[in-house]
């Protein structure tokens, strides 16, 4: 579950700063956030799943039932999701952590940080809900 979550909050580092430097666009950009979000959908619902996967492996001794683990990574994605669009629509929310940063900050590292804790945070509670689930052997 930590490496999934730290996995999911460096991904906003990886595309506003190294993404964004590399096409010289702010992190404003919407190119640059429709990359992350997409990037995010894609690999919040990949590392669920296979997460998932693993964790019925290890209490079922084996992989019983695929619905089960699809349906599960659509409820973490659903958590990473909504938990982003929060944070998209609501810079408060952002605010709240990059407000302990200089305020000659990068915008870029302000804003990745600022989608990197909230990220770390869906990431393990959808984790914990979903693995919960697919933790039960049908």
């Amino acid at each position: 579950m930590i490496s999934v979550a730290m996995f999911m909050a460096i991904l906003p580092f990886g595309v506003f700063l190294g993404l964004g430097s590399v096409l010289e666009v702010t992190s404003t950009d919407p190119r640059l956030m429709v990359t992350f979000f997409l990037a995010a959908a894609v690999l919040s619902y990949g590392t669920a799943f296979g997460a998932f996967a693993l964790i019925q492996n290890q209490n079922c001794g084996s992989v019983k039932n695929m619905k089960q683990i699809a349906n599960n990574a659509g409820i973490a994605f659903g958590i990473q999701a909504i938990t982003l669009l929060l944070v998209y629509f609501i810079p408060g929310l952002r605010g709240i952590v990059s407000s302990l940063l200089p305020p000659d900050t990068e915008l870029a590292l302000t804003d990745s940080l600022g989608y990197s804790y909230f990220s770390f945070w869906a990431a393990l509670f959808g984790i914990a809900v979903g693995g919960t689930l697919s933790g039960s052997c049908p």
